[in-house]
Order: structure tokens, then sequence, then C-alpha cells
């Protein structure tokens, strides 16, 4: 059987149950190295989504958990809203369109019944901010930015902040001939600041090129050594370029990590998981 048929057939099944009940079954993919498959009911995503309660963090090992070997090859992002969990999963082929548009009507039974599928209370603040250009920089993404905090700029992409104002997580579509405007003096602070944190030179790295349509802002900056801005990111940058001038589309999910050290603004790790045309590629930088 072709890869994927079983799923199919999952898919076709949970389509029917859900004409019938709305504890319908979710075909999970299980991964490249085993062809198995792992059912989910609506009623259990919901579940996972509430037993977090509004916790990023615990939302993903728990979506991961049930994910079981499949989320060995991806990462599993900290969602902020159930509405973002099923779009992740239907993004990266858990879930068929079908299925994911049913388990969404469901969360909106679950919040006429007094559930809560948006913004979990206290637990994360969205701004919408304009992307920056010369001579209009905006200091909410120019200056120290807010813990908690989802940024969403004009040019569609998205970033979230962890509780000591780091970026931790970027998504968004990258753009084919939309190169935005840098920002040489925030390039040349954050290269300084990397130099502060370790002997190695750094420069102020994009963690989206801005001629894949990432901002010049700071928001989108991160001190990378010399050689893993200048190679080893670039190369990745080129080649996702290259990929959309030939016609295809490419959106990005990637992961920021820090040393355990709270004033720590250098990155030890960068996760990047490009899409292209719905098949999934990991790069990961270390530093």
């Amino acid at each position: 059987m072709p890869p994927g048929g079983d799923v199919n057939i999952a898919a076709s099944a949970a389509e029917g149950a859900a004409a019938n009940n709305a504890f319908f079954l979710v075909p999970v993919l299980m991964g490249m190295l085993k062809a198995a498959d792992v059912a989910l009911t609506a009623k259990e995503l919901w579940g996972i989504y509430r037993a977090a309660n509004g916790d990023p963090t615990m939302l993903a090992k728990s979506l991961a958990e049930f994910l079981g070997e499949s989320a060995l090859e991806r990462a599993i992002p900290g969602f902020k809203t159930a509405d973002e969990m099923i779009d992740w999963l239907k993004r990266h082929n858990y879930l068929s369109g079908k299925i994911a548009d049913q388990i969404k009507s469901i969360f909106g039974e679950n919040r006429k019944e007094g559930g809560d599928v948006g913004l979990p209370s206290g637990s994360l603040r969205e701004v919408n901010v304009p992307a920056g250009s010369k001579g209009s920089w905006d200091k909410r993404i120019n200056g120290d930015l807010e813990p908690n905090t989802k940024y969403n700029l004009s040019n569609g992409h998205s970033y979230t902040t962890d509780d000591h104002g780091r970026v931790i997580n970027v998504t968004g579509n990258t753009d084919k001939g939309v190169k935005l405007d840098r920002n040489n003096y925030q390039q040349t602070k954050m290269g300084h600041d990397g130099n502060n944190q370790d002997h190695q030179l750094h420069d102020g790295g994009h963690l989206i090129a801005t001629h894949l349509g990432g901002a010049g802002d700071k928001i989108n900056l991160v001190p990378m050594t010399r050689d893993l801005n200048r190679k080893i990111y670039r190369a990745m940058e080129r080649f996702l370029g290259k990929e959309l001038k030939a016609g295809k589309e490419v959106y990005v999910d990637i992961k920021v990590g820090y040393p355990d050290s709270p004033s720590a603004t250098r990155p030890n790790i960068v996760e990047v998981y490009a899409t292209i045309n719905g098949k999934p590629s990991r790069y990961k930088f270390e530093q």
C-alpha cells in the first residue's frame, strides 16, 4: 500500500462517523519510520486543550504524547489556542481539511456551552504591529519586547516571546519578490550583544531573511556567529529562495532556544521547520 494509504482509509471512516455523531476519529500520521495510525476523538483533542489550562508548554507536551513517535519527526509548537492547534495539525498533514473544519465546528459548540477556544486569559497577549521600513521603525518591536506576547506583523509573520521577552517562535509564509528594509543599527547592536556573551564574532542574524519577506526590525534578529549567519544559515535561506522562485509555497515555523540563564539573549539552538508545497523539512542550527 502506498504511504498514507491507511491514513486515507482512516480519514474516510472518520468522515463517515462524523456524519452520525460528534465524537469522530481523527487520523494521525505516525511519521516516516512506522506505518501505523493513532486515532484521537474530537472530544480527546478538546480535553488535551482544556487540561493544559492555558499553558502552551503543557499543551505541546500533551499533544506530543498522543502523537507518539511522530513527535520525533516534528517539533510540537506551544499552541496558544485550540484553533491554532488544529491549524498546525492540518498544515502538517495530521488532519484532512474536512476533518479539521469538523473539529472546529465541534469546538464552536463547546464555546456555546461555556468553553473557551480563544486566548487563554492571562497567558498570552496579542499585538498587531506594522513591519518597519526606513524612517518608520515601531518602538514596540525595536526595543525591549514584552514577555508572553504574540506579535503579529503586517507582513504576515508572527513572533511569540517567553517569560523574559525573548523570541522563541516565529511562523509565517515566505514571500517571493518581497524584500523589506534592513535596520543596520539594530543588526550591528545585535551583533555586539552576541560578542558580549561569547568569544566569537557575531552578526545580527535575521530569523526570516529580508529577501524572503522577513522584517528588518529587531524582533526578527538574534545574535548569530558569523560562520552560522554568513554560511550555514544562509545556505538554507538561499535554498528556500530558490523554491519560492520555482513557484512553490514555503511556510516556516522557527523554534529558538536559549541557555538556562534568563538574561541570555544569544540563542544556542535555532530549528527551522520549512513546509514546501506541503512537504516538511527540518533544519537544526546550534552555536
